[in-house]
């Protein structure tokens, strides 16, 4: 069993959850707590409150002893084939307006 322990960024969770791994999430700024909040609602991992480190090893240790995390992480992987290229429904919209 294996979990990734990150700030949240939207480039990191993607490799993650692409992966199948749960994720232990302490958020910076910017964008990475509305990241982790949808990793916790999708149950894929848990957000570490406050950020200390005993936070920090009781979330670790509640997503490697409980499944459930590592279950929804593959089911997020599993949905990403599912998910079109944002670029290339631009493109198609933009094709099909101009013709």
């Amino acid at each position: 069993s294996s979990v990734l322990v990150c700030g949240g960024g939207h480039g990191m969770l993607v490799k993650a959850l692409l992966a199948g791994v749960p994720v232990v999430v302490v958020p910076g700024a910017g964008d990475q707590w509305e990241m982790a909040n949808r990793v916790a609602r999708q149950g894929s991992g848990v957000i570490v409150r406050p950020s200390t480190v005993e936070g920090l090893r009781d979330a670790v240790a509640r997503v490697l002893g409980d499944r459930c995390f590592a279950a929804a992480a593959a089911r997020a992987a599993a949905t990403a084939a599912d998910v079109r290229d944002p670029v290339e429904v631009c493109r198609a919209a933009l094709t099909a307006a101009v013709t």
